[in-house]
């Protein structure tokens, strides 16, 4: 059966012929597809694929059953011939005809397995998954497709910088394979992170905010949901103009920002305990950032801390920073905005969470 699908030559230059017969017995629901990609009024051939196609599953057929559909007709033609394998790695077979008046030997009964010669043939055009997967079928296919020269062509390949493990370059038998495994393993470990066990509904923020004298100037408690900024970022804003509190014109201020998980707070016997933990502890805040202000002139001025390091104290250096949009002389407080920042930048909402919950779970 031959179906050619070919595009206008005005429009696409590529056409595709399709040559599908069926393969011949034993096995039934095979095909022998092969699919020639051309180009141009010459049709000048491009690219050439060829394979097996189950009608069953309506797919290409796997590693697997191509090699025992092809093991049939290739083991009858090895199955009687001796091998004489030379230094070299290479083979040769010889047909020892039957001396006269002596019968014949009756012919030994095929193997189920492909034999090694053909299997050495295959090995070199598959991948790392179908190398692998093949050599599960059988032991004839462990032992030829796990040979080192096949692993040492992918090491080298995908991973060349991991033959500087290996103990000398001399080594007698390299372990290729174990060598590839290793380092295709590393993609799998470095998976993403888990979500966060704390969610943001669970924490509320705690602000106190001192004048330069010592008098509280203004406290409040705020739900992280609520206050939440659009930049999706961990960072949160709150409109404090209503509230009319001024810092006055001392040279600075000092602000206390804690973190609290409320789940238990003023329930009886909830499983469940409060924790909080400090993130700015009596920061000192410049009022000459803000600039001398006249009238309703706006400007802000900011104050960071460093945060502690969870676990065995690595990674990114850590921040709180507390920015307040101030206007005129008495430097009318009238928007916070506060976050976790990490090498100058705000860390995302799940990453903030994930450095909570060190301190609140």
């Amino acid at each position: 059966m031959i179906n050619t699908r070919e595009e206008d030559e005005m429009k696409m230059p590529m056409g595709i012929t399709y040559v599908m017969l069926p393969a011949p017995a034993p096995t039934t629901g095979l095909w022998t597809m092969m699919e020639i990609k051309m180009t141009g009024e010459q049709r000048n051939v491009q690219e050439v694929n060829f394979g097996l196609h189950s009608s069953e599953t309506n797919k290409l057929a796997s590693v697997q059953d191509g090699l025992r559909y092809l093991q049939h007709f290739l083991i009858s033609m090895l199955a009687y011939a001796p091998v004489d394998m030379r230094a070299d790695g290479s083979s040769s077979r010889a047909r020892k005809r039957p001396r006269t008046g002596v019968s014949a030997r009756p012919a030994p009964a095929p193997s189920l397995e492909p034999p090694w010669e053909v299997l050495r043939l295959v090995g070199p055009f598959l991948d790392a998954e179908s190398l692998a997967a093949a050599s599960c079928v059988s032991t004839a296919c462990r032992d030829a497709f796990t040979a080192e020269h096949l692993w040492s062509k992918l090491c080298r390949s995908q991973y060349p910088s991991a033959l500087g493990l290996l103990p000398t370059p001399d080594t007698t038998s390299p372990p290729y394979r174990r060598l590839f495994a290793l380092f295709r393993s590393a993609n799998v470990r470095r998976r993403a992170l888990p979500p966060p066990r704390l969610a943001l509904d669970d924490v509320t923020f705690a602000m106190d905010i001192f004048a330069g004298s010592g008098k509280n100037t203004l406290s409040f408690v705020v739900a992280a949901r609520d206050a939440i900024a659009k930049s999706g970022r961990f960072q949160f804003e709150v409109d404090v103009a209503a509230r009319n509190a001024a810092v006055g014109k001392g040279e600075f201020w000092t602000v206390r920002l804690t973190a609290v998980r409320t789940a238990g707070l003023g329930v009886a016997f909830s499983p469940a305990a409060p924790a909080a933990v400090v993130m700015m502890e009596a920061a000192e805040v410049p009022a000459s950032r803000s600039r001398p202000l006249f009238g309703g002139v706006r400007g802000e001025t900011w104050a960071m801390e460093p945060l502690p390091a969870p676990g065995c104290g690595g990674g990114a250096k850590v921040e709180t920073e507390v920015v307040f949009d101030v206007s005129g002389e008495e430097r009318l407080l009238e928007k916070v905005r506060f976050g976790v920042m990490a090498q100058c930048r705000y860390v995302s909402i799940d990453d903030g969470l994930r450095y909570l919950q060190h301190f609140l779970l």
